[in-house]
């Protein structure tokens, strides 16, 4: 039980034997309610480990999947730069410089909006019982300067496929006015693909099958989404034809067939539009 209170202000004296002394933080050790608190603050901790982790990968997939589709509109462009001189690397080093600016913008933007974004998220915790009472955003800036990191990180990392492929842009292609995308994927594309897809559904169905309760655990089902996603994206081109003859059927007169034949015209640009959708979902 708590005997005496000491003020502050005051100065504190030789303590006898037994007696122990708490101040900060240690005082909620003297809350009846302090062990359901240190469980709602992990339950907290692992909410908002899981939330930035999503914010993290469905940024990168954005920027990659935005980033795929610029490339794929602006073939022509880039194989202007070719024609005229512009090596494979100065084409690399252009969209990846894009992918930087992108990421410095959207980064100034989010250190701005980050506080007080995060007050209404702590308020919103706190409202609806996700969190304990006492709790709040730290004053620190460490958050800001990893945020801007990992947001620098995953802007570079998104427009490095994009970039790749538009350092192999032919200065041939230039003289091509067609927007009729390549038919096939790539066998190494077709690989990644499909083995994604098997390290999903292994993930997803293992659990269910050895120890239903597992199932349930957000380190489970998490990454298994997650893989499923990318496996879709990274199929999508295949993919694209079949949805695109599926899903239009319904769609008649000269709209829907516009819309359908597009969509199989251009399966890369179909499937870069596509993804954020299906992350989204």
């Amino acid at each position: 039980r708590v005997d005496a209170l000491i003020l502050p202000d005051k100065r504190v004296p030789a303590l006898p034997a037994g007696v122990d002394l708490r101040t900060g933080r240690d005082l909620r050790a003297l809350d009846p309610d302090a062990a359901r608190d240190a469980e709602t603050i992990v339950a907290t901790i692992a909410f908002l480990g899981t939330a930035g982790g999503i914010a993290v990968f469905v940024s990168g997939f954005v920027v990659a999947s935005g980033f795929a589709y610029a490339v794929a509109r602006r073939r022509r462009e880039l194989a202007l730069l070719r024609a005229v001189g512009a090596t494979p690397g100065q084409v690399r080093r252009l969209v990846l410089g894009e992918g930087l600016l992108v990421g410095l913008v959207a980064c100034v933007a989010g250190s701005f909006a980050g506080r007080p974004v995060a007050e209404v998220f702590a308020d919103l915790l706190r409202d609806n019982g996700f969190a304990p009472d006492w709790f709040t955003v730290p004053d620190t800036r460490v958050p800001l300067v990893l945020a801007v990191l990992t947001g620098l990180a995953s802007a570079v990392g998104g427009a490095l496929p994009a970039a790749w492929r538009a350092g192999r842009t032919r200065p041939v292609a230039a003289l091509r006015e067609s927007t009729v995308d390549a038919r096939g994927m790539p066998l190494l594309r077709w690989v990644c693909g499909l083995a994604t897809l098997a390290g999903a559904l292994y993930v997803l169905w293992w659990p269910v099958l050895a120890e239903p309760a597992a199932a349930l655990k957000r380190k489970g089902y998490v990454p298994g989404v997650m893989l499923l996603v990318v496996a879709f994206a990274v199929l999508a081109p295949a993919l694209t034809g079949p949805a695109a003859r599926v899903l239009g059927w319904p769609l008649r007169g000269v709209t829907g067939l516009l819309t359908r034949e597009t969509a199989l015209a251009a399966t890369r640009r179909t499937a870069a539009t596509a993804a954020p959708v299906l992350l989204t979902v």
